[in-house]
């Protein structure tokens, strides 16, 4: 016999011992079954994209509510961006102010026994003395009050410059102080030279005194945020998602993904764990029928049958799950009923 037809006829003489037919019968049987367990893990049909056309109508399967993360979010931030920042007050710079009142007060009262100099001389020797720029105009005022009469203004200007900085000055606030401190100035009675002088000397001193606490901001805030309640979205079986030909939106996808129509292809992970865990079963189902069911064992067509019954139920049970049916619907008891009935009842309840 030559080598040609020898190659030809192994097939037939392989098919002829017991151990290859049940061998395929088992493979078989353990493809039909992975692909009936494994028919989840394949990628899904409807693969949208927000920006991208609908290809048609989908409806809502069931119904389902979920939780929607972009409203829940925006209320969140709205929360948060309405507690006003928490301010903190700094005494350093209430005292700093008055303190920058007198030092101005003092330069004037020693830049006027300096004659041999302009006023513009004498602004410039004060602006580096006391690091306060004012007009000519103050400077002018303040040279030529009597010491008694500009010892007074000072007194004036202090009391108000303290007054004003007691309730708290904000940054964003700075002019309406300078304003305010215009205002007591001018009802404390100071007319004329004095009042000119304390005024620049005191608007210039005013300074913030309230500065924003970043880390009790951002708690308040947190808080705040957290205290809203998710916004739940309740979408109704039968109710259109999006129809044919409109543009789908986050909303969209966000929708479907809560109706289980999106979501990614589930890996290799889950198909190989069906796999062993089908071999497994396969595995002891057949040593129990070496065991005790030799009878069944023996005739392959038992065997086929067994394997036909045993795959029908999972392609039937897989195919309610797919259609998101009631689970209760899965004719579970069919295939042990079957094989009570047409093999063995030790085997239906085994399988």
């Amino acid at each position: 016999m030559s080598a040609l037809e020898r190659a030809r006829r192994f097939p037939v003489t392989a098919l002829a011992h017991p151990g290859v037919r049940k061998g395929l019968i088992g493979l078989l049987t353990f493809l039909a079954l992975l692909a009936a367990t494994a028919f989840h893990a394949l990628p899904r049909p409807l693969e949208v994209r927000p920006g991208q056309i609908a290809p048609r109508d989908i409806e809502a399967p069931r119904t389902v509510e979920y939780v929607d993360e972009g409203q829940t979010a925006a209320r969140r931030r709205l929360a948060a961006a309405a507690v006003e920042p928490v301010y903190r007050p700094a005494p350093a710079a209430t005292a700093a102010a008055r303190t920058a009142v007198r030092r101005v007060f003092d330069a004037l009262l020693r830049l006027q026994t300096a004659g041999h100099l302009t006023v513009l001389e004498r602004r410039a020797a004060l602006r580096e003395q006391v690091g306060v720029t004012l007009d000519p105009e103050a400077v002018a005022a303040g040279l030529s009050l009597d010491p008694a009469v500009l010892r007074q203004t000072q007194r004036a200007a202090e009391e108000v410059v303290a007054e004003v900085m007691a309730d708290g000055v904000r940054l964003d606030q700075l002019d309406d102080a300078r304003a305010r401190v215009r205002r007591m100035l001018q009802a404390s009675g100071l007319r004329g030279r004095a009042l000119t002088v304390a005024s620049a000397v005191g608007q210039a001193a005013v300074r913030p005194n309230l500065f924003v606490d970043p880390a009790a901001t951002r708690t308040l805030r947190r808080e705040a945020a957290e205290a809203v309640q998710p916004v739940r979205v309740r979408v109704l079986r039968g109710e259109v998602i999006v129809r044919r030909g409109d543009r789908i939106t986050e909303e969209h996808v966000q929708r479907l993904a809560a109706l289980g129509l999106l979501g990614a292809p589930t890996g290799w992970e889950t198909v190989l764990g069906s796999a062993a865990v089908i071999a497994l079963l396969l595995a002891v189902t057949a040593v129990y029928l070496v065991e005790y069911q030799r009878e069944i064992w023996r005739v392959d067509r038992y065997l086929l049958l067994w394997s036909l019954v045993v795959v029908l139920t999972a392609v039937v049970a897989r195919a309610v799950i797919a259609s998101r049916y009631n689970v209760y619907l899965i004719p579970a008891a069919v295939g042990p009923i079957l094989l009570a009935t047409l093999l063995q009842p030790r085997l239906a309840l085994l399988t």
